[in-house]
């Protein structure tokens, strides 16, 4: 039995590389030095992605469990569930350059779409008012 298992998570691995590696952006020609962001920032996303995209869905995936769990035992209460599984299958899955330069907040644990959407107005928001300065 420890073929098929070795066998597996071999493909498993390969999987996981090949899909990693289809997700670092390619530079264009057209590209200037000033708004081409430094590779060390893809290359630490790129390995970063590695522990932490395993760690996401694996908690993701037994979040869903146990909500679905939650709901089965509370006799289909949708709120309880929802209390698990928001915070275990919302938040970042993908970790970005931006993510590692601090432009973009890493959320291993999601929040709720309402919280959600109010902090991305506000940073959106914020953004305007830094690049219009009658706005300030």
């Amino acid at each position: 039995m420890a073929l098929p298992t070795r066998r597996l998570l071999t493909t498993i691995v390969l999987l996981l590389i090949v899909c990693q590696l289809s997700m670092i952006p390619s530079v264009h020609a057209e590209s200037t030095i000033a708004t081409t962001p430094p590779e060390g920032a893809e290359i630490g996303a790129f390995f970063a992605n590695i522990p932490y995209l395993t760690a996401k869905v694996a908690y993701a995936g037994l979040g869903g469990f146990a909500g679905g769990l939650a709901y089965v035992l509370t006799g289909g209460d949708e709120l309880a569930a929802c209390r698990i599984w928001t915070p275990s299958m919302r938040g970042t899955y993908i970790l970005t350059p931006e993510h590692l330069r601090g432009k973009k907040p890493i959320r291993f644990a999601g929040l709720p779409l309402k919280t959600e959407e109010a902090l991305q107005k506000e940073l959106r928001e914020t953004d305007d008012s830094e690049q219009d300065p009658t706005k300030q």
